[in-house]
């Protein structure tokens, strides 16, 4: 994102801040927001200020996504406009005048206003859900199961200013407008797994930072996380990172180079640790196990190997040293039965040996020749 113009509307010339604002706007807000708001405030009053979503993230150890969000809260409460360039990122940022009792923006693309408030038959029909959506494990069935929410559902959500900003928030992550489907999603998400909103906020940045824009990815994604009892941003960042750590780890030791891991591949990572609920040392040493065997990374055979092991009961790298013990001894031990079985050595000459009297061949041998030489 480049340069970012500021103008200031606020005819008081100075950068103090407005009782109205601390009063009104500062108690509901995040302080993260509040941080953002202020710095706007000091830049404006400032010549020559370069601004940028870089530099304000910077500034404050941000992400640009968390900038781009106190942005977009303070404008759904009038408090600042937002331009845009062609390719869509913010250009430009106008403080406006306080107003005494803070009042929403009607944002343009707001996903409840009446061209998408359909009848109950409608939404029934163009909800788009398939079945195969829905959830099948054990596990999951114990949650809240995914309905299509009502005309009367969908307008009694509409007064929900938290759900409005999340909307809103989706949209621009997704850069898509919402379709029924999506927002039906979304209102599951937030209504039926009772995630707070910091969480399906993190939620999306999290599937789209990783190229997944899909509604059914994200519902997968939150699915997971639920069944996984995991209810707070930081539980979610722990987790993903705990995920990063073992694609990263079994990557190298397979030595793939210059390309992130496809579905498939995935899926099998899945089954190892979710299915089988191995650990990362039992995965990678399969895997060094298939490089020896193989000389290239086959996530088929690293799968056979600790489909093996999960069959066995393996549960440590110990239980894998003693399967490796008792194969060694097994190859090299030969059963008394085939010992007794086996055939002599067979004599080089191949005759009965013989014992001679020479005594008795001396007297023969003189008697026969009359005694003499």
């Amino acid at each position: 994102m480049g340069n970012i113009s500021l103008t200031n509307n606020n005819t008081s010339g100075t950068t103090s801040v407005s009782n109205i604002f601390i009063d009104k706007y500062m108690p509901n807000a995040n302080g993260e927001f509040v941080k953002i708001f202020l710095y706007l405030l000091r830049c404006s009053s400032a010549n020559n200020c370069s601004l940028s979503i870089c530099k304000i993230a910077d500034t404050f150890k941000y992400t640009e996504n968390d900038v781009v969000r106190a942005l977009m809260y303070w404008e759904q409460f009038g408090l600042i406009s937002l331009t845009y360039s062609s390719e869509k990122n913010i250009s430009g940022i106008c403080i406006n005048e306080y107003k005494a009792q803070p009042a929403k923006k009607a944002a343009p693309s707001n996903p409840f206003t009446q061209n998408t408030i359909l009848s109950d038959f409608e939404l029934e029909k163009t909800a788009n859900i398939n079945s195969d959506e829905t959830t099948k494990s054990s596990s999951e069935s114990e949650l809240p199961k995914k309905h299509t929410y009502t005309a009367n559902e969908l307008a009694a959500f509409d007064k929900n200013e938290e759900i409005q900003m999340l909307m809103k928030i989706a949209e621009t992550f997704l850069g898509r407008t919402l379709t029924r489907n999506d927002i039906n999603t979304l209102l599951y998400i937030y209504d039926g797994l009772n995630f707070p909103f910091e969480l399906i906020d993190y939620l999306i940045e999290y599937c789209v930072s990783n190229n997944h824009t899909s509604i059914r990815y994200i519902e997968k994604v939150a699915l997971e996380w639920a069944n996984n009892d995991i209810t707070t941003v930081e539980l979610a960042k722990s987790s993903s990172e705990m995920y990063s750590k073992k694609y990263t780890s079994i990557i190298k030791a397979f030595g793939i180079k210059g390309r992130s891991l496809g579905k498939v591949e995935k899926d099998y990572i899945a089954k190892w640790t979710d299915e089988y609920e191995f650990d990362i040392d039992i995965i990678l040493d399969a895997c060094n196990r298939t490089i020896n065997a193989t000389h290239q990374p086959s996530f088929k055979y690293a799968d056979s190997i600790l489909t093996k092991w999960n069959n066995l009961g393996i549960k440590a790298l110990s239980d894998i040293k003693m399967l490796d013990t008792e194969h060694i001894q097994t190859k090299n031990f030969i059963p008394t039965e085939q010992v007794a079985k086996a055939p002599a050595k067979k004599n080089v000459a191949n005759f009965t040996q013989r014992t001679y009297d020479f005594d008795k061949l001396e007297k023969e041998l003189l008697a026969n020749t009359g005694g003499g030489y």
